[in-house]
């Protein structure tokens, strides 16, 4: 997939071990790799989005 990657508000995003985050209005999945540190793309393979 390519960006823009859409997320829905309340999915539960896994992370790499042990991480998960539950997407919330307005999250994005650039903004929430930079939260945890990660690569956006080890996010969007993760999540298989």
């Amino acid at each position: 997939m390519k960006p823009p990657y859409h997320l829905q508000t309340g999915q539960r995003l896994q992370l790499p071990p042990p991480n998960e985050h539950k997407a919330g209005a307005g999250d994005t999945v650039t903004g929430v790799a930079r939260m945890y540190g990660v690569p956006v793309s080890q996010v969007v393979s993760v999540n298989k989005l």
